[in-house]
């Protein structure tokens, strides 16, 4: 793709290798600083993807949809809740997902977790079967610890001001001089 409108980084769109992605689903990769306290040092990717405006003549800009969680997938979300947009805002809007900074076709980070620990009921914290919290609080420190060991670098690098940094940077590089948002839950 060409660059931004008004001077983002040249975005290469190609179609999405994503499992019942809407066909008119694009996807590109945009590079941001590991580390921001040193933009030049090493690179990591976040995975974008797009559907442009239905209507472009009466188009608004660009509404990105921000994925909750933390750690969710939002690659597909221009394809998934996106399409239950009603068409105004679809036809105003191109629709931006992103999978952030650790997650899904970004540039992953791993625990090297055992399977079982990955297991829903051990991710959430459901109160043990008398309603205690031993097991709950005994699992998440378990993860934490072995995310802090085994997760490289890059898990050192994740936080809420890291995806904000990253998301100015998915701006830029779409060309936006803004951009819309929804998110929900952690978004």
């Amino acid at each position: 793709g060409a660059p931004g409108a008004r001077g983002g980084e040249a975005l290469h769109w190609q179609r999405c290798a994503i499992e019942g992605a809407d066909p008119r689903q694009e996807c590109a990769t945009v590079r941001v600083p590991l580390d921001y306290a040193r933009p030049n040092g090493r690179q990591i990717d976040i995975a974008v993807s797009r559907i442009r405006s239905e209507q472009p003549g009466d188009r608004h800009g660009a509404l990105l949809l921000i994925p909750g969680g933390p750690g969710n997938s939002g690659l597909n979300g221009p394809s998934s809740k996106g399409q239950r947009l009603p068409s105004s805002v679809r036809g105003a809007y191109d629709l931006i997902g992103f999978d952030p900074r650790g997650v899904g076709s970004s540039t992953p980070v791993t625990c090297d977790l055992p399977h079982e620990q990955l297991a829903t009921v051990n991710l959430r914290a459901w109160p043990d079967a008398d309603g205690g919290l031993t097991g709950p609080v005994t699992r998440a420190r378990t993860i934490a610890e072995t995310c802090a060991r085994d997760g490289g670098e890059l898990a050192r690098h994740i936080s809420t001001r890291n995806e904000a940094r990253d998301i100015d940077r998915i701006r830029r590089a779409l060309g936006e001089d803004k951009l819309s948002a929804w998110g929900h839950s952690y978004g």
